[in-house]
């Protein structure tokens, strides 16, 4: 099958200037069509090797933007893991407060505990008249 591939093409490429010297190409016209093929095919190698080297930017780019959207989301699970616990953290300080709402003896000896003064007045000393333990930051 090869072989009756070559016979046709040498066949036809046999037959091609005997056919465009039948039309009345000279030698010259034949150059200038040759030549003019040539630099074509130069054309058109040189953007094909333009095309190869854009195409490799673009993978390079394509590698960069993969290692970029891998950073992107291994940050993205780690906000999400900040979020849950910054949910939680949020969510006992306000259960907390419910329970320090409920139980005003608690919320005094807490108060007293954490070193703030029940009336925010900074000597205010003991309202209820208990001798609470202060922090040491506390006592002057």
């Amino acid at each position: 099958m090869r072989w009756i591939c070559v016979f046709v093409a040498a066949a036809i490429a046999l037959q091609v200037p005997c056919v465009l010297a039948q039309d009345g190409l000279s030698s010259d016209q034949l150059r200038r069509m040759y030549d003019d093929a040539v630099v074509q095919l130069k054309t058109a190698q040189d953007r094909r090797n333009e095309l190869a080297r854009e195409n490799e930017k673009l993978r390079s780019r394509l590698i960069q933007l993969e290692a970029i959207q891998k950073e992107l989301d291994k940050v993205q699970r780690e906000a999400n893991i900040v979020a849950d616990k910054t949910f939680e953290a949020r969510s006992e300080h306000a259960a907390f407060q419910e329970f320090l709402a409920a139980n005003p003896f608690i919320r005094i000896q807490w108060q007293a505990f954490s070193g703030k003064c029940l009336l925010d007045v900074p000597s205010c000393g003991d309202p209820l008249g208990v001798d609470w333990p202060l922090p040491d930051k506390l006592r002057n």
